[in-house]
C-alpha cells in the first residue's frame, strides 16, 4: 500500500476529523494531522488573526541520502505564527524524542540558572515517579 492510500482517510467521518483538524494553511494535504497546539475555541480550519499554533502529523516517507548515510522522515510538524508564516519540519520519531529530550534539558537548565524547585521533568521513556 503506498503512503497516499495509507495516509487517505477511509470513511467519510474520518475524513471530516481529519479536516476539522487540518489548519487553514496546512501546506501538506497528504499528511494527517495527529495532535496540535493551539488556545482559542475556533478549529485550525479557520483563520484566527494573530494566532499561533503548532501541528504534528504522519506524513508520507521521505527518503534522502546525505553523506552517504539514508534518513527517512514520516512525520511532519508546522509551526505558525501570524509573523513568519508556516515553517514546516520533514522529522521521524526519533527526532521527536531528541527534541523533547532538549526541551527536558533545557527546562532543567532554566529552572536552574533562575533558581527554581520543580518536579523533575521525566526523560523520554521515562515515568514520572508518583
Amino acid at each position: 500500500m503506498s503512503d497516499d492510500e495509507r495516509l487517505r482517510p477511509t470513511s467519510p467521518e474520518e475524513w471530516a476529523g481529519s479536516e476539522r483538524r487540518r489548519p487553514w494553511c496546512c501546506p501538506e494535504p497528504r499528511c494527517r494531522p495527529l495532535h496540535q497546539l493551539k488556545g482559542g475555541d475556533k478549529p485550525l480550519s479557520v483563520p484566527d488573526p494573530g494566532e499561533t499554533f503548532l501541528c504534528f502529523g504522519e506524513a508520507p516517507q521521505v527518503t534522502f541520502i546525505y553523506d552517504g548515510v539514508e534518513h527517512v522522515n514520516d512525520v511532519r510538524s508546522c509551526t505558525y505564527t501570524a509573523l513568519k508564516g508556516v515553517i514546516s519540519f520533514q522529522e521521524n520519531a526519533d527526532d521527536w524524542l531528541a527534541i523533547q529530550d532538549a526541551y527536558r534539558l533545557a527546562l532543567r537548565a532554566l529552572w536552574r540558572l533562575r533558581g527554581e524547585d520543580h518536579d523533575p521533568v521525566p526523560a523520554a521513556g521515562e515515568v514520572n515517579p508518583e
